[in-house]
């Protein structure tokens, strides 16, 4: 197994939710101790006897608890979103018995956020994983292969040569061939379920749209008009993406909450290889065109992922002027931006000029500013308002200290 960066509780009772194939199972039974009891709703036999009887769980934990074989109680519970009445169970055994740690995973949070379910009481931490990180990658991660096929962990595979372990990434044949999979098998199959909708080509359409226009300012009756749907069936389309955790939104900075909340955001989906595979570009080599934004995408992906292990309240948004200068990522502390970030693919990207910082500047002259490049060495542009361009690795060191 590739070894992670998130640091799950070790007592505390956790849900663990994210995207289907990004590991959950394979790190939580990697963990498990000895003796666990466990339960994997994916299995059809195990779910349909669930179904019938959400109580029989109850007995049985009961019974292995009882038994009083191992030192460390842990029920694991994998899919739990696929029988959330389940969840009163665990809200039983919670209460009875102090000492059991309860892990859950899930790939929807949709049905147990929007649905009438019982959360344990508050006593179930939520934590989250992602597709693998740049460092959890190390050595095998090459930023071309990254832009065109992503990093969700099935594209790799842990190696041992001369009893040392290293990460390889599997063929390009067979890294297309597993995200069509993913693309065609889950996401418009399995998400097709959350939509609540018997019009499933209206939904295969709409998230065809919605990857064309991956990591740009949403406005649904555009996206509807393309779709032949209404406007309200696409916001609901987005909702279920965004609960699904398909994708998440990336809200436009603004010192009043209320007009952050009431402008357009952006929405990026999980992972540049599902982008690529629902716009059909897994190609020979990225598209120029197109490599700017999934440069950016990635980058903000980094971010994203680690201010969730971190575990930081740091905010995270876009900032655009009327007329039409604008920063790709803000990162903001306690209400105040601390760091404004441009993402520029191509070394002659790095030479200017930035409207956007510029601009952004002007308003917050104490908050650094950053153009993030495919550069060896940092610079300073411009005279006016200096902006340091920064290599994109260097970038990526310096997260945890602006998350």
């Amino acid at each position: 197994m590739i070894p992670r960066i998130c640091n799950l509780p070790v007592s505390l009772s956790y849900f663990l939710l994210g995207p289907r194939q990004t590991g959950k199972s394979t790190l939580i039974n990697a963990l498990l101790p000895e003796g666990s009891f466990s339960v994997n709703l994916l299995h059809r036999d195990r779910f349909l006897q669930l179904s019938k009887d959400p109580s029989l769980l109850r007995r049985e934990v009961d019974a292995w608890l009882a038994h009083g074989q191992t030192t460390q109680q842990v029920l694991f519970i994998d899919e739990i979103q696929r029988l959330s009445v389940l969840l009163d169970e665990v809200h039983d055994l919670l209460e009875r018995y102090k000492h059991l740690q309860v892990i859950l995973t899930g790939s929807s949070a949709r049905k147990l956020k929007r649905g009438q379910v019982n959360l344990g009481g508050g006593r179930l931490l939520e934590n989250h994983l992602f597709p693998l990180t740049m460092e959890e990658l190390g050595a095998a991660f090459e930023l071309e292969s990254v832009l065109r096929f992503g990093t969700l962990p099935s594209l790799f595979v842990m190696e041992t040569a001369n009893d040392i372990q290293h990460v390889r990434r599997r063929s390009d044949s067979e890294c297309r061939d597993l995200l069509r999979a993913y693309v065609s098998l889950y996401l418009k199959e399995e998400v097709q379920e959350e939509a609540l909708t018997r019009h499933i080509g209206d939904f295969s359409r709409f998230l065809d749209v919605a990857a064309a226009q991956n990591g740009e300012i949403l406005n649904a009756s555009n996206i509807a008009r393309e779709c032949a749907v209404d406007r309200k069936t696409v916001s609901a389309y987005f909702s279920i993406l965004e609960d699904t955790l398909i994708g998440f939104p990336l809200l436009p900075w603004r010192k009043s909450v209320r007009k952050r909340l009431s402008l357009h955001p952006k929405f990026y989906f999980f992972d540049l290889g599902v982008v690529n595979a629902l716009t059909q570009s897994l190609t020979e080599t990225v598209h120029p065109l197109v490599r700017g934004r999934l440069f950016e995408h990635l980058l903000i992906l980094e971010t994203y992922r680690l201010r969730a292990y971190r575990k930081s309240e740091a905010g995270l948004f876009y900032w655009r002027t009327n007329t039409g200068a604008e920063v790709d990522l803000v990162i903001a502390k306690h209400g105040q931006p601390t760091a404004a970030c441009e993402f520029k693919s191509g070394r002659n990207a790095a030479h200017g000029p930035f409207p956007g910082l510029v601009a952004f500047a002007g308003d917050y002259p104490d908050v650094p500013c950053y153009v993030v490049a495919e550069i060896d060495r940092p610079q300073l542009v411009g005279q006016t308002h200096p902006v340091r361009v920064i290599p994109w690795r260097e970038y990526c060191q310096m997260l945890p200290d602006l998350l």
